[in-house]
């Protein structure tokens, strides 16, 4: 819960042109209608028929009956407003969210989102199992699953005996298995668009997912397993590593006859990719290597540019929720959570000063939370 704890709703609309696609899914044998991905969402687009004519609009916020009737038209896939393409710095916009589904309406602002979305992960987490399969006799191969399987993805842990990811583009054009000191390999077979070829070597304990023939792109995952995040982001960008976290989470709760609405598990998601590593400080406070908030970089470029100072550079990163929740700017949020001490001296040492912007700090003085009756708006801009 610290992780998300201070995503709040801010704004009605920060004017994003993007969105996620919703689309129909098979989740190991189980569908997901797209009238069930649908629902509640505010449309990024218009939704046409069959003859072209647009029957709901963008910026129309479907209900239960509309995602059904959309469904009804054959449409293949909708793009949808999403948390993961909200262009506010901190916190989201109402027209990303869209239903509130306590509520049954378009959320309101000052609701505390973050914190729904938390409980709403959590809570169905008791009925997940916490066990850990062996598969098949095969020494060192174990199958997490359950809720050690949605711990590992969210606090981005280093799975055991990883899959192997494709490191670029390119289309399979050998699958073939090769004796190696009496023991037998995998090798797949890759060409590149330099005409050139990669071999990536499999585990004998880990059988190939993909095909002869098939394309494949960088990040996509080659081998049965548990993929390494950090790969995923590495190689294949950051859209296809919320697609995959999306789909390992959703696995599991679809498997365990859970149901959970996406969005909730979209705005965990955003809170991994908010923070930004420091490359090159400029004139800033930063120091590189610093690993700040994004509002936070953003501010802060704000006021040197409006001094014509130099910039700071800085890259996305993905950091686990734990990671997230103690690189804040909140050194009350931060030190409440684990490493007490540290943060606090740390913090004592360089002069920090928290502005309560989140809900667990103001919780921790007494304060009026900033949210529902207590809401204030946060300034997302960052013009200077």
């Amino acid at each position: 819960m610290d992780v998300a704890q201070d995503v709040v709703v801010y704004e009605k609309d920060c004017g994003s042109k993007t969105g996620k696609i919703a689309r129909r899914e098979d989740i190991f044998g189980i569908e997901i209608s797209l009238a069930r991905n649908l629902r509640g969402r505010v449309l990024a687009e218009d939704v046409k028929n069959s003859s072209s004519k647009v029957v709901y609009k963008r910026g129309y916020l479907v209900t239960k009956e509309d995602a059904e009737a959309i469904d009804l038209l054959g449409v293949e896939q909708v793009l949808v407003r999403s948390p993961l393409t909200c262009n506010l710095l901190k916190g989201v916009c109402q027209m990303c969210y869209g239903l509130d589904l306590g509520r049954n309406h378009l959320v309101d602002e000052g609701e505390a989102v973050g914190i729904v979305a938390a409980q709403a992960i959590g809570e169905p987490g008791t009925q997940l199992t916490l066990r850990t399969f062996h598969k098949g006799g095969v020494a060192g191969v174990d199958i997490t699953a359950g809720l050690p399987r949605v711990e590992e993805i969210f606090d981005r842990r280093n799975p055991k005996n990883p899959a192997v990811v494709a490191k670029t583009d390119g289309r399979v054009i050998a699958i073939e298995t090769r004796d190696l000191e009496g023991e037998k390999e995998t090798v797949i077979s890759l060409e590149i668009k330099s005409g050139s070829v990669e071999e990536y070597k499999l585990p004998i304990f880990r059988a190939s997912i993909v095909k002869v023939g098939n394309s494949v792109r960088g990040g996509d995952i080659l081998s049965e397993g548990s993929a390494d995040l950090q790969e995923i982001f590495q190689y294949g960008g950051r859209e296809a590593t919320e697609d995959y976290i999306m789909r390992e989470v959703m696995k599991v709760y679809e498997l365990q006859g859970v149901s959970i609405a996406k969005k909730h598990i979209e705005i965990i998601i955003r809170q991994m990719f908010s923070r930004r590593r420091i490359i090159d400080s400029g004139d800033t406070s930063f120091s590189p290597a610093d690993i700040v908030e994004a509002v936070e970089f953003e501010q802060e470029n704000a006021r040197v540019r409006a001094e014509q100072g130099q910039e700071s550079q800085a890259e996305i990163i993905i950091l686990g929720i734990t990671e997230t929740a103690l690189n804040t700017k909140s050194w009350l949020s931060a030190a409440s959570f684990q490493n007490t001490n540290r943060i606090l001296i740390r913090n004592a040492v360089k002069g920090g000063v928290d502005e309560l912007h989140g809900l667990k700090e103001n919780v921790i003085i007494g304060r009026l939370i900033p949210a529902g009756t207590g809401f204030h708006k946060f300034s997302n801009e960052t013009n200077g």
